[in-house]
């Protein structure tokens, strides 16, 4: 673990607000939409980022961008313009993320 995520994960801790909830329970409770985008990380960076400002397209790693534009052509913006946008649309965001990391696969893995 790099010590960049580290200070991060111990900052998450020391904000935690009441208790950690059990294993069982997370798997027994069903994600939602928000609770997916919440922890989506394509390629390193997290969407959460993105919608917060964070991240400039110039830092996301260019085989995350060339999935981005193989897999949705039509989003002729950036991929940071594309996830801000859907923003307010968990579900779409979602879809979003998702096939760019199956377009990620398919180029890494498949070609």
């Amino acid at each position: 673990m790099t010590s960049e995520h580290r200070e991060r994960w111990e900052l998450e801790i020391r904000n935690q607000k009441g208790s950690f909830r059990k294993p069982g329970d997370l798997l027994r409770s069903a994600a939602s939409s928000e609770d997916f985008v919440d922890c989506a990380v394509i390629g390193g960076v997290a969407i959460a980022d993105i919608l917060a400002g964070k991240i400039a397209e110039w830092r996301i790693p260019a085989n995350v961008i060339d999935a981005f534009h193989g897999q949705f052509p039509q989003y002729g913006a950036s991929f940071v313009q594309a996830v801000n946008h859907l923003a307010g649309d968990p579900d779409r965001l979602m879809g979003l993320v998702n096939g760019v990391m199956g377009k990620l696969f398919e180029l890494d893995y498949a070609a």
